[in-house]
């Protein structure tokens, strides 16, 4: 049993998370010179991407991280919690935000996903804004 209250999940997703550079975080020149092309999305995305799979719980998502370094990201759903479902170039991006922290997904086809945490996200009084950031 987990801490949502349910042993197996509603839904999952694979997708990537982005985690986002420090606000102060400068570039090396090095990096520029040796690297552009992928400095260049890491400054245009605002952070590194990092796989894993979108558990969907009755009270809460929970990203998992794959390879060794594993480890979670826990965001409660609840009336705090703002999601939005945003078209990129290949694919989409499933945005949340709580409490000030805001939480980016890479994902590709996201719709009975969407639908399962849409459902979950009105009974607890959550904001769903399509198509916005």
């Amino acid at each position: 049993m987990t801490a949502s209250g349910s042993a197996e999940p509603l839904a999952t997703l694979p997708a990537a998370i982005l985690r986002p550079l420090p606000k102060d975080y400068q570039f090396a020149v090095w990096r520029w010179i040796l690297l552009p092309a992928v400095t260049y999305m890491i400054r245009r995305n605002g952070g590194t991407w990092a796989s894993g799979t979108i558990h969907l719980f009755a009270q809460e998502l929970r990203f998992t991280f794959s390879g060794r370094n594993g480890g979670t990201v826990s965001v409660p759903i609840d009336q705090h919690l703002t999601i939005c479902l945003r078209k990129a170039m290949a694919s989409e991006r499933l945005i949340l935000e709580r409490d000030g922290t805001t939480y980016t997904f890479m994902v590709v086809r996201p719709t009975a996903f969407v639908e399962t945490l849409g459902g979950i996200a009105d009974k607890e009084g959550a904001g769903f804004v399509e198509g916005r950031a």
